[in-house]
């Protein structure tokens, strides 16, 4: 097996690689093209420097072997039961994920990078590929991470993080295992919450600013209809009640992944 330190050494050593040879073709979607089909040779390349990476330092294995779609490597991580939604827990060598639109959702994303440090600020520094048609080190937030895959550097289960909990039973009933999955969500948005269970004051306003409504901890009209709007209701069931539809439609969400 490979190593965290490994992977990201050999990113490092990508940092620079451009499209020397036209757009979308260079010397690593030759490399993947030759293992995996020409129809590689020319293609968007962000997943494939991840997959160069691995193989240049012997993680293969560890990152799921080689990708080049954004979303069928998520899954695969989330299959082999190392995804985590958000950045809590988020470390250096994991392989993260981005959505551009901000949905929160695998389906949509769109490009990948690797994990290089994670900052105090609560940002990270990425190396990723295929950005600025180039290898680059980027600086990101989560506003735009959908979440990381734990590479499998040990062939071990994860030391770090336990098993992500399991789905939500779609009841209808806002009870505190709705609202520890609802806070989980909100601190994998940059909040800092206890997950406890309890839908106070301040998961209220922390919900409130994920909504884009003034957070000032009273849960009306104006908020319950743009949470509404957010977990995917419409017509009637935005009336700014919030009442067993809404609840149904967000844990629906939450167990989706798509906040």
């Amino acid at each position: 097996m490979g190593t965290a330190e490994g992977l990201i050494q050999a990113m490092c050593e990508l940092l620079g690689t451009g499209e020397d040879r036209g757009e979308n073709h260079n010397q690593l979607t030759d490399w993947y093209a030759d293992r995996n089909g020409s129809q590689y040779r020319a293609t968007a390349w962000c997943d494939i420097t991840v997959s160069y990476a691995a193989a240049a330092s012997g993680n293969s294995p560890a990152v799921m072997g080689d990708h080049a779609w954004t979303v069928e490597h998520a899954r695969a991580f989330q299959s082999a039961g190392r995804w985590y939604f958000g950045t809590s827990g988020i470390q250096p060598g994991d392989v993260i994920f981005f959505d551009w639109s901000g949905t929160r959702s695998i389906s949509a994303i769109d490009h990948v990078g690797v994990v290089e440090a994670v900052n105090s600020n609560g940002s990270v520094t990425t190396i990723e590929g295929n950005i600025h048609d180039r290898v680059d080190r980027m600086c990101r937030w989560p506003s735009d991470i959908v979440g990381f895959g734990r590479p499998d550097f040990t062939g071990s289960p994860d030391p770090v993080l336990p098993p992500g909990p399991a789905p939500l039973q779609v009841d209808g009933e806002f009870g505190p295992l709705t609202t520890r999955a609802l806070q989980r969500m909100l601190n994998g948005h940059g909040e800092h919450l206890d997950v406890d269970g309890e839908f106070g004051p301040l998961t209220t306003r922390a919900l409130q600013r994920y909504l884009g409504v003034a957070d000032d901890g009273e849960f009306g009209p104006i908020s319950t209809r743009a949470l509404q709007r957010r977990v995917g209701l419409g017509g009637r069931d935005v009336d700014g009640e919030w009442g067993p539809v809404t609840t149904s439609a967000l844990q629906r969400a939450l167990n989706a992944g798509a906040l």
